[in-house]
Parts: structure tokens; sequence; C-alpha cells
């Protein structure tokens, strides 16, 4: 190029010289100036054939490689990798002949792309407090007896004891780690390295970050939407739902004694050994001293507690029909519930009757019968039907009982089941006294069950 451009910035050339693969080629050319380069394109063909560099005051023309001025051709793998839907590797049919090993594919990343694996965590604690995890249960549509709807648990990482606090709100979050805190100070003289949980708002509130902050509490989270990250946390939930469950379904307690499930199974828990901790229990690791067993009793029985009210007469029940429901914190006592007046109190003075549950005998599943001590004999057919028609039904009552009651046949009452009986049937026997007929039979006509329809109706 030996004639000086204008100052146009596209000029057409008739002809140009460039040396190409080795060999002189005329080409007709269209030409692109900028500032610090040009570029070179074929007219006949609008393929880029060069590009040219300022080097004093002179474009140097720079040819490119014989590649691009032809298509590239898609290697057979991945052509086939298309064809089939994009498979992996090792479903590509044996019977196409070509190297199976193709270009990383954008399609099968975007579309494939599973979350990796998630492995043990091996950094464990070496001593108590060093890190706790906290989550939050709920809420539950159905409130305990003291309004909680939520629970805060709290896992220390290297003894796995385990702290429940039963609350109403969520905003209670705040309250119950300051006060654990304290406790942990005070009690333990240690304090909180750092505190393990997941996003939720509660736990990202101005009022505990502040806290942990003038602390010194490193306060550590999990990505979005993974719990996996919190797992000791959200394992012990579902350890203590179980426990609870058992409890509630053995004891056949309504569902507003949650909380007191679960602060029973808390207990139960932090007393029993695991084998991830070496068969030690929680409490053994953070106490150093084997936990006691002699004062456990079984939930949800039937107990006696003893009445201290100073103004009952010489005459007035000296206990009180209970039901056991847990073992009440900083007391050396039992919590129950009083069957009669529906209130919960604390004492040490209880007796039980671990094999008996008032629940259970209170309200029994309606499409069973009662066991009786002796098998039921056969009700002749005449005698059922001549039997007068009770409305409205008794739903608390088997009617297999109700009919032989009514016919006057004998039923066995011995006093391995005389306290079931008066416990069941209390109201039905008005005027009878149960313990003459015990090892003996019973007998009641229906004439004299008296206040049937109010009591069970």
């Amino acid at each position: 190029m030996g004639q000086k451009l204008g100052s146009n910035r596209y000029h057409h050339l008739n002809s140009i010289y460039c040396p190409l693969a080795n060999s002189p080629v005329l080409l007709t050319v269209l030409l692109f100036f900028f500032s610090d380069f040009c570029v070179f394109q074929d007219l006949s063909t609008r393929k880029l054939i060069g590009t040219g560099e300022v080097l004093d005051g002179l474009y140097h023309y720079k040819p490119l490689s014989a590649s691009v001025f032809h298509s590239q051709r898609i290697p057979d793998s991945t052509l086939w990798h298309q064809r089939l839907g994009h498979p992996s590797t090792s479903s590509i049919p044996t019977t196409l002949n070509f190297s199976k090993s193709h270009l990383p594919c954008d399609v099968c990343a975007r579309a494939k792309h599973t979350r990796l694996p998630f492995f043990l965590n091996t950094n464990k604690s070496t001593f108590c407090f060093n890190r706790i995890y906290c989550d939050i249960w709920g809420g539950y549509p159905a409130a305990s007896y003291s309004g909680a709807h939520y629970f805060l648990t709290i896992v220390d990482d290297y003894s796995r004891t385990t702290w429940v606090y039963l609350m109403r709100m969520k905003s209670e979050t705040f309250t119950c780690l300051t006060n654990f805190c304290a406790m942990v100070k005070n009690q333990f003289n240690r304090t909180i390295k750092h505190v393990h949980t997941d996003n939720g708002q509660e736990f990202l509130s101005n009022n505990i970050q502040k806290k942990f902050h003038d602390h010194g509490i490193l306060h550590e989270h999990t990505c979005v939407d993974t719990p996996q990250q919190n797992g000791v946390a959200e394992r012990k939930h579902r350890h203590l739902l179980n426990v609870a469950r058992c409890l509630c379904f053995q004891a056949h307690l309504p569902i507003s004694f949650l909380g007191e499930c679960i602060l029973t199974a808390t207990y139960l828990i932090n007393c029993t050994p695991s084998p991830r901790l070496n068969h030690k229990s929680p409490y053994e690791l953070l106490f150093q001293k084997q936990p006691s067993y002699s004062h456990l009793r079984v939930f949800g029985c039937l107990c006696y507690a003893q009445t201290t009210r100073k103004n009952h007469d010489k005459f007035s029940p000296r206990a009180l029909r209970c039901v056991f429901l847990g073992y009440p914190l900083h007391y050396k006592a039992y919590r129950v519930y009083d069957l009669e007046h529906k209130f919960f109190f604390i004492s040490r003075d209880v007796t039980f009757e671990e094999n008996i549950f008032p629940y259970h005998l209170l309200t029994p599943d309606p499409t069973s019968f009662l066991v009786l001590p002796l098998p039921i004999p056969e009700i002749p057919s005449n005698t059922v039907s001549a039997q007068p028609t009770i409305s409205p039904p008794l739903p608390r009552v088997s009617s297999v009982l109700f009919f032989l009651l009514a016919a006057q046949t004998p039923l066995k009452l011995t006093s391995t089941n005389y306290l079931a009986w008066k416990l069941q049937f209390q109201t039905l026997f008005i005027g009878y006294d149960l313990l003459r007929f015990i090892d003996g039979s019973l007998s009641c006509p229906a004439s004299n069950l008296q206040g049937t329809t109010t009591h069970y109706g």
C-alpha cells in the first residue's frame, strides 16, 4: 500500500498484495480503519483475511490463520452426543466407532446440574460450649398448655447436651439466648465461642447481632436453603420429636400436652448413653459424673400427690388423682396435673401407678371393647333383644358391657382390676361398694344405671 489514504475512514482499494500461504494472492478487499489498527475483509466471500497494526505511522499487515477461512467441523463425538439427547459418555452405543471423549457441554451443565455431596463434619469441639447449634421448631397449629407454638433448641457440640426453651413467638429468641449465655458464664465459668444457626430472621435481628459482637461470639451461618449444614440441630429435632411422640402415644395424652412431652423427652435424652459419645450420656460429659436413674417414672401414668392445703378438714382427701407429666427444672420433685381441678403443680410426695394411664381409661378407643378378667359369656338373642333402648348412646361405655350389666350377667371383679373398674365406671355404680364384690360376682340391673346420660352423653 504505497498510496496515501485520505481522511475518510473507509476506502476501497482495487487490489492489494498480501503474503498468504507463502504465495502471492490478488484479492479485492474492504478495509476498516480504527485508531490503532485496521481490518481486512474479502469482498467476494465476506470473510476476515487479516489485520493491520500501526507502527511508526504505517499499518503493518498480519494475515490470519488459514483455519479462519474455513468453517470448523463439529467432532463426531459431540455431534452424536447432541443427536442422542446429551447422554452420559458411558451411555453412548458401542456400535458408533469414534472417541467418546468430547468437549464440556454447556447444555448438560445447565440441564443436569445437581448439588454437591455433603461430607461429615470432622471439626468437632474439644471442650464444652466452644460451639453451640441453634434452631427453632414450629409453629405448631395447636398451642401447649403454656401457650407455646415454638421451641428453641440449643445443642452443645462437644457433649451433645440439649436445652429446649418453649416460646409463644419467635421474637422471644433473643431473650432465651441471652439467658442461656448468662447461665453458661455463671454456672460453668465458660464463654461461648461460636454460634451456628440457619438464616432465620430471628437469628439475624439487630439485637442478637449486637449481642454477639459485644461478646466476641462468632456467628456461623448456613447457606440459603441448605439445612444440611445445620445437621446437628436438625437431627436433634428429629430425635426429640421421636421420643416425644412415643411418650404421647404411650400415655394417650391430648395434643395440648405437647410442651410437657418435649421437655420430658429432652430430659431423658440428656440422661441416655449414646454410641456417638462412646456410650456415655450428654449429662456425664457435661458434669463429669453419671446421672441418677432411681427417680425416673413412666411418663403419663396415674399418680397420687399429697395435698398441702391448710384449710382441709379431717374428712377431706389427703391426695389428689393426677397425671405424671415430667421433671421440673431446679426441683427435686415431680410435675403433675390434677385430673379433677385441671391445673399443674409440683410435689415431692407422689406415689405412682405406673401401669395405669388415666387418659387411656377416660378416653378409650371407640372401636375397641373393654378387656374383662374373664371371657365374656354368650348372651341369648332373646335376652339382648329384650333390653330397653337407651338414647342417646353411651360413647364412653362399651356396648357389650352395657348389655352384660342390663342382663344381670355376673362379671368377675378381682383385686388386680379393681382400680381400673373404679376409675372408669365409678359414676355407674352409684350406691355400690365395689370392695364387697372383689373375688366375687358383680350384678347390676339396668334400673340402677343412674345419671348415665348426664355423665357420658
